[in-house]
């Protein structure tokens, strides 16, 4: 099994051990359930239809399509957004939610409080109806 230079194991690998898992391995089998469970999640909320996603301060309006991250919709309509890793890792694409729902796919950095105060990750988040976020 290869692993990264850090020695963790790349999302993928872990995932795919689940089934030789030790049965007392219980950090892997919460982290596979958070995945399964924002999997279903993220799933659920996707509309069948398009999103519309504002950039406030840019002032660009964009229809999110089914599937599409906040990160994706925006790149798609030309903005520079900060971003880096595209999973919910490192928190570069944190903005503030304005007005509206998101959805974010687990497990990701935002922590509860920046949660609370409004943030979002837009590499990881999905619009659920009419969004307005401040970028």
């Amino acid at each position: 099994m290869s692993l990264s230079r850090n020695g963790a194991r790349p999302l993928a690998l872990v995932a795919a051990m689940a089934p030789d898992a030790p049965a007392g391995d219980t950090t892997l089998a919460r982290f596979l359930s958070a995945w399964r469970a924002s999997s279903e999640a993220v799933a659920a909320a996707e509309p069948g239809q398009a999103c519309r996603i504002t950039f406030a301060r840019s002032g660009v309006e964009v229809l999110a399509r089914p599937g599409e991250t906040i990160l994706q919709a925006g790149l798609r309509a030309g903005l520079d957004l900060p971003h880096s890793c595209g999973r919910g890792a490192c928190g570069l694409c944190m903005v503030r939610r304005e007005t509206g729902e998101v959805v974010l796919a687990q497990p990701n950095c935002l922590s509860v409080e920046d949660a609370r105060r409004g943030f979002v990750l837009t590499c990881v988040g999905h619009a659920r109806g009419e969004l307005v976020v401040d970028a």
